[in-house]
């Protein structure tokens, strides 16, 4: 029995050892950052990907008939699965809440961790770590920006819940300043309180297109005069 690897063998623990290092520093990022597919998912997804390229590629290339003769295998087929698996994890990753889609960019992670895993099973190692060093400084610098400099410039749409009490004697005036402060009304119904009879409630949907959608509206509603009460939800961000 020889105890000794041979370089073929030695060259796939390489590559293992590779894998779990660039699957390691994209995951570490995804796990700080408190997401569903964290650093033990990142690690697992790029040393299966390796591992199933290295089966490929190795695995079947001396597989012979019962006749005994050698069989032509196709390397890239095995590996063209490994999409189809990551396509099944990447969507359970992705989470919809009401009208709202998060785990997107989580979803694209685990895409481009698999696709490291492969590059580093085909011993393409340069590729695979220029890619997993490009992913990592999008992950961070991109993040970054987008909080502290595009969030601040950027308009988004929000559907907001607004909720006004009144005297009765106001209520036409505030309906009407509804209208006038808000671009997009949706909704607005107007009931009797329980509490109190001379008092209106008035619940409006409104489509909001700011920096910052909740903060402009109590903004507007603060300049309203005769109003008893205010309560004001953010239903969704976008729609």
């Amino acid at each position: 029995m020889d105890i000794f690897l041979t370089g073929s063998e030695l060259e796939i623990i390489l590559r293992l050892a590779v894998s779990l290092l660039l699957g390691f520093i994209i995951g570490i990022e995804r796990e700080l950052t408190n997401k569903s597919a964290g650093l033990r998912t990142h690690i697992l997804l790029c040393l299966g990907s390796t591992i199933f390229t290295v089966i490929s590629i190795y695995g079947f290339s001396n597989i012979m008939d019962f006749d005994g003769a050698s069989r032509l295998n196709d390397p890239a087929r095995v590996a063209a699965q490994i999409l189809t698996g990551i396509g099944f994890i990447g969507g359970g990753v992705v989470l919809h809440h009401g009208v709202s889609i998060y785990g997107l960019t989580t979803a694209a992670s685990v895409w481009i961790t698999a696709s490291v895993g492969m590059a580093v099973g085909t011993g393409s190692y340069k590729i695979a770590t220029m890619a997993t060093l490009i992913s990592f400084l999008v992950l961070v610098l991109i993040r970054k920006l987008e909080t502290s400099f595009l969030y601040k410039l950027t308009k988004k749409e929000a559907r907001i819940k607004l909720r006004i009490t009144c005297k009765r004697v106001h209520t036409e005036k505030t309906q009407e300043w509804m209208f006038d402060n808000f671009y997009n009304v949706l909704k607005l119904d107007t009931k009797k309180s329980p509490e109190d009879e001379s008092i209106d409630e008035i619940v409006a949907l409104l489509d909001v297109h700011e920096t910052n959608p909740a903060q402009e509206v109590y903004k507007k509603i603060k300049k309203l005069e005769n109003v008893e009460s205010v309560k004001l939800t953010q239903v969704s961000n976008k729609f």
